[in-house]
C-alpha cells in the first residue's frame, strides 16, 4: 500500500568533531546567521541559516558531506520567513545494527507466499459466483485456470505498485526493504469474497532528503498500480458477459470502470449489465487501492504527496478534509464509504508525518503538475455511490 517512513531516532552523544569544526563545514554552505548547542532540544547543534535560491542544493551537498560523521543535518521554517533552523543530529551506530537485523528477506517470502494463497482462494470464490451468475458448466481445470487468472492479475497490480516505491528509493539512494504483502481472510461468510490481502509495504531505514524525494516515493506506487490496473482492468471487462435486465445494489462503480465498460458498446446492449469477469474484479480491486492510498492521510502514498506539497500545516488540513468528507459519503452509503473512513481513520492514528530532513524547500513545477494527475486518478477511481442517491 506504501511506504513506512521511519520517526527520526538519533543521539547527539556520539559526536565525532566539536561544534566549531561543525559550524565551519555549515558555513561552507549557508549563510550562518547564529550557531549554538539547543538545550530545549537535548543539546542539539543548532544554526539560524539565511534561505537562499540554492536552498536545496547546498543542503545536499551539506547531507552528502555529513554521512562520512554519521550526522544527519534538518531543515525547518524560522520564525523568519528569511531565515530557517537547522539541526545536526548524530546517529546511534547500535540503532543502525538493528535496523539492519530487522530486515530479513525470509519473513517477505512467508508473508508473499501466504498472500498467494489468501488470494487464490478469494479468485476461487469469486470464480464460483461468476460462473454461476452467467449459468456456466463449472469444471476443475476451467476453476483452476479461472483462478490463477484472477490471482496473477492482483499480485501483479500490487507487486508494480510496490516496485514503483522500491525504484523511487533506488534512485533517490534511500535504504528501503523489499515489499511486505499482506495477507487477509479470504472469505467473511458464504459467497461473501475479500481480495484476500490487505496490500503491501515497504520499510525505510533513511528518511528523504527534501521534499522532491518525500513527493516520488509517494506517487511512484499509485501511478505504477494505476497503470496494471487499467490493463488488467480493460482485458478483464472484455471477457465479462452481459446479464440481461438492469442488477440491483451492488457498488455503483468508479468513472474509469465505466468509461473502460464504454469502451465495449456492443458486448453489453442497452438493457444489460455487465458481469464482470474475476480479471475485472482484480482490476476493479487494483484500482479501489490505487484511490484508498491516494488519499492525503497518514503515511498513505498520498499522505507523502500532500506533505511533500503543501507542507506540515496544508498536509494537516488535506487529512482532516478528506476524513470528514469519507465520514460524509458514510453517511450517504455506509457499506462503501464508512469503512474507507474508518480504514483511513485507524492509519491516522500512528501520529502526524515526520517529514523530510529539508522540509522548506519546496517541490518542483512538475511535480506540482504530476500531483494534478495524482488527484484526477483519485477521483477516476473513487466508487460514486453518492450518485445512486442523488
Amino acid at each position: 500500500m506504501g511506504s513506512e517512513i521511519p520517526p527520526y531516532s538519533a543521539s547527539d552523544t556520539y559526536h565525532l568533531i566539536s561544534f566549531t569544526e561543525l559550524s565551519s563545514i555549515v558555513r561552507k554552505y549557508f549563510n550562518v546567521v547564529q550557531g549554538f548547542m539547543d538545550s530545549v532540544h537535548g543539546g542539539v547543534s543548532t544554526f539560524v541559516v539565511q534561505k537562499d535560491k540554492d536552498l536545496k542544493t547546498n543542503f545536499e551537498k551539506l547531507k552528502t558531506r555529513f554521512d562520512a560523521y554519521s550526522l544527519v543535518p534538518m531543515l525547518r521554517e524560522g520564525e523568519e520567513k528569511t531565515q530557517c533552523i537547522l539541526r545536526v543530529l548524530s546517529i546511534r551506530k547500535d540503532l543502525e545494527r538493528k535496523t539492519k537485523k530487522k530486515r530479513k528477506i525470509p519473513l517477505q517470502l512467508i508473508l508473499l507466499s501466504a498472500t498467494i494463497i489468501t488470494v487464490s482462494i478469494s479468485g476461487y470464490v469469486i470464480s464460483q459466483l461468476f460462473f454461476d451468475s452467467i449459468k456456466q458448466a463449472i469444471t476443475l481445470p476451467l476453476m483452476l485456470v479461472t483462478t490463477a487468472e484472477y490471482a496473477a492479475s492482483l499480485m501483479a497490480i500490487l507487486t508494480v505498485h510496490e516496485l514503483g516505491h522500491v525504484i523511487a528509493t533506488k534512485l533517490h539512494l534511500i535504504k528501503s526493504t523489499l515489499p511486505y504483502f499482506i495477507p487477509a481472510p479470504p472469505i467473511l461468510g458464504p459467497n461473501l469474497p475479500t481480495p484476500g490481502t490487505f496490500g503491501a509495504v515497504i520499510m525505510q531505514s533513511s528518511p528523504p532528503i527534501n521534499r522532491d524525494q518525500l513527493f516520488d516515493l509517494g506517487i511512484a506506487g499509485p501511478l505504477s498500480g494505476f497503470i496494471v490496473a487499467l490493463i488488467v482492468s480493460f482485458i478483464g471487462v472484455s471477457l465479462s458477459v452481459p446479464f440481461p435486465g438492469i442488477a440491483v445494489g451492488g457498488i455503483f462503480p468508479p468513472p474509469i470502470v465505466l468509461m473502460i465498460i464504454g469502451l465495449f458498446p456492443g458486448m453489453f446492449p442497452e438493457g444489460t449489465t455487465p458481469v464482470l469477469h474475476p480479471v475485472a474484479e482484480a482490476g476493479y480491486i487494483g484500482l479501489i487501492i490505487t484511490c484508498l492510498n491516494l488519499f492525503p492521510v497518514s503515511q498513505l502514498d498520498g499522505g507523502h504527496v500532500a506533505r511533500a506539497a503543501f507542507g506540515p500545516k496544508g498536509y494537516g488540513r488535506a487529512s482532516l478534509l478528506s476524513l470528514l468528507i469519507l465520514f460524509a459519503l458514510g453517511a450517504i452509503s455506509p457499506t462503501v464509504f464508512l469503512p474507507f473512513a474508518l480504514l483511513i481513520f485507524f492509519f491516522s492514528l500512528g501520529g502526524g508525518h515526520p517529514g523530510p530532513l529539508d522540509d522548506v524547500s519546496s517541490i518542483t513545477k512538475g511535480r506540482k503538475m504530476l500531483m494534478i494527475v495524482g488527484f484526477v486518478i483519485l477521483f477516476l477511481t473513487l466508487p460514486m455511490e453518492y450518485l445512486r442517491i442523488l
